[in-house]
């Protein structure tokens, strides 16, 4: 994203980022069957303090 944004980008980095980065701290609405995936995955991933610290705040799904 970077090399392209360097090479060919006409907005700010900050504007095109922007959405991004308000998903990643805000969150966003899943799917049903995305929601059903993360809690059948939940537990086995819980298995990795790396995949706890990134996706499992709090011990649990968001």
């Amino acid at each position: 994203l970077l090399a392209l944004h360097r090479r060919a980008g006409r907005l700010p980095l900050h504007e095109v980022v922007a959405p991004a980065v308000a998903w990643a701290r805000d969150g966003f609405p899943v799917s049903p069957q995305i929601a059903m995936i993360a809690a059948l995955i939940a537990p086995i991933a819980s298995h990795s303090r790396t995949v706890q610290r990134l996706f499992l705040p709090a011990g649990r799904l968001p």
